[in-house]
């Protein structure tokens, strides 16, 4: 093994693994490459032994430096030429030999040397001295630049091999090529491993390969670090999405790189998908069991941004309440959320399934009556859907003065698990009560009734935390009955006595006691083991 390396940017230094020529010490030298000879080269060692001494040959010439090349005289005879490439030589013959990682590994090098001989000579000492001083004088700080710098700037085959005169978009084009190469080629083995397996019948799970997971990071990664998400969504994932046509595991090929954006979503570094991504996205999560995915990346995209019609589909169709809550407050509408998430309480499957999304209820309500966008920790509320007290007029009087009747309308137009909900009721009224092993949420249905059956859904599921949602919520609050009736659509009726807020709450309460909802939902939840509340009054999840 011989190994090369600059004394200074036109000399080159020899050292071989048994003796070392040239005037610099070995300390100075630094490695350049490691090129593997088919002989090995002429030294000191084997002259004394033998060899060229035998004929009166010195072996100080063995190894003679021209430039960018270096001619080596070996043992048996042969004369080899070695030679320092361009870089960009260097990355053509690194992808004529489908070497892609190291070409992407040079050409990050190159990048960096590029960028730094843009600014170099900003950082050069006595640059702005020399511009100060137009006569010259100042020479000190013209003749004592850096070492480095002039190095740098040699034209010699080091620096060109080095990257040094590149173009920055041209170092982009290669990288970008090398990218490509390396994604194809994995997809390429990919396609071979699965004839392979089929060939043999072995079963495999769809799940991306070690390879192709690899080389989806390096793309998204790659399109990020220059800028150029047109790539990484015209190019990129196409060429993983076209895989499946090919016969590769499609499912395997999307997902790698459909996991990969999904970590760059929630890092913040992509602020938008384009709507095929989202649609693999949701589909993707929703094939492995874990939609809730989605939902976070929801939370991190850019609203506006978003096919607003496609995303809200698409989050109903996996029940992603806190994405389609987000969604729809952005766009000045809280009180649709209520009501979705209502109609999901109504709908749910078991008793923890209902108390779940009571939870996310009441964590929504609180936040709104607080003034913060749900879910919490991501700012306050926005002036697009009025005032404070509007927005809590709105929710509070839809729990308090919309009627059964009203619920199964809203839910109806609403349509999906909403509109199933609604069924359930109707058909839970037609048909009477329910028998034997009947869910939890059929037996919410079948007693959501007048007075106040949103309220009602609320106390039947955790009455301490929903009666600590509206204390908080009423307290110090001025707002009257008729700007509650108003808010829900009600017409403001003669009153002999206007009520507050806190009133209208505690009147509402009164009546379910008076109707005797409580003990038909004490006797409910003894019967299962559930609990009718938190045991601190607190909402949770």
């Amino acid at each position: 093994l011989l190994v090369l390396g600059y004394h200074t940017s036109t000399t080159l230094g020899q050292v071989s693994n048994r003796s070392s020529s040239g005037s610099s010490s070995a300390a100075v030298i630094r490695v350049q490459e490691q090129v593997e000879w088919m002989d090995q080269p002429v030294d000191r060692q084997w002259a004394v032994s033998g060899g060229l001494a035998a004929w009166g040959v010195d072996c100080q010439g063995s190894v003679v430096g021209v430039g960018p090349r270096v001619y080596l005289l070996g043992q048996q005879g042969g004369v080899f030429c070695g030679r320092l490439m361009p870089w960009s030589e260097r990355l053509k013959t690194l992808q004529d030999v489908r070497k892609f990682k190291l070409g992407l590994f040079y050409a990050l090098k190159f990048q960096q040397t590029s960028q730094q001989q843009q600014i170099q000579p900003q950082q050069q000492p006595g640059h702005q001295r020399r511009n100060s001083n137009p006569t010259g004088s100042d020479t000190a700080g013209s003749g004592g630049g850096s070492a480095a710098a002039k190095r740098l700037s040699a034209g010699g085959g080091l620096a060109r091999s080095e990257g040094v005169g590149a173009e920055p978009q041209q170092v982009e084009q290669w990288m970008l090529s090398l990218m490509l190469g390396h994604a194809t080629v994995a997809l390429q083995a990919a396609h071979k491993q699965q004839q392979l397996q089929a060939g043999n019948h072995t079963s495999y799970v769809q799940q991306p390969s070690v390879a192709v997971r690899a080389a989806a990071e390096i793309c998204v990664c790659l399109c990020l670090l220059l800028s150029r998400v047109d790539v990484l969504f015209e190019r990129v994932y196409p060429l993983f999405s076209r895989s499946g046509s090919a016969g590769v595991n499609a499912g395997g090929a999307v997902g790698a790189v459909v996991e990969v954006l999904e970590l760059a979503v929630l890092s913040d570094l992509l602020e938008s998908l384009p709507p095929e991504i989202m649609q693999a996205l949701v589909d993707h999560f929703a094939e492995v069991g874990q939609p809730e995915r989605v939902e976070g990346c929801v939370l991190h995209l850019s609203i506006m941004s978003l096919d607003l019609n496609q995303v809200i589909r698409l989050c109903e169709s996996v029940s992603l309440y806190s994405a389609l809550t987000s969604i729809y407050n952005h766009i000045g509408d809280y009180r649709k959320p209520l009501l979705d998430l209502l109609a999901a309480v109504a709908g749910a499957g078991s008793f923890a399934e209902a108390h779940r999304y009571c939870c996310k209820l009441l964590v929504y309500l609180r936040c709104c009556f607080r003034g913060l966008k749900f879910p919490p920790g991501t700012g306050y509320l926005s002036s697009t859907g009025g005032s404070i007290d509007s927005i809590k007029s709105a929710l509070l009087g839809s729990l308090l003065y919309l009627d059964r009747q009203d619920l199964i309308t809203e839910w109806q137009q609403s349509g999906g698990r909403a509109a199933t909900a609604a069924a359930l009721i109707t058909t839970s009224s037609s048909n009477g009560p329910t028998q034997g092993s009947t869910l939890k949420s059929l037996m919410f249905c079948a007693g959501l009734s007048d007075p106040h059956p949103a309220l009602q859904l609320l106390l039947s599921v955790d009455v301490a935390a929903a009666v600590a949602v509206l204390s908080e919520m009423t307290c110090g609050w001025d707002a009257v009955e008729t700007d509650l009736r108003v808010a829900a659509g009600k017409p403001a009726a003669e009153l002999d006595s206007v009520l507050v807020a806190t009133q209208v709450v505690v009147n509402s309460i009164i009546a379910l006691l008076e109707a005797g909802k409580f003990d038909q939902w004490s006797h409910m939840h003894g019967g299962s083991g559930g609990s009718s509340g938190s045991g601190n009054g607190q909402p949770s999840g």
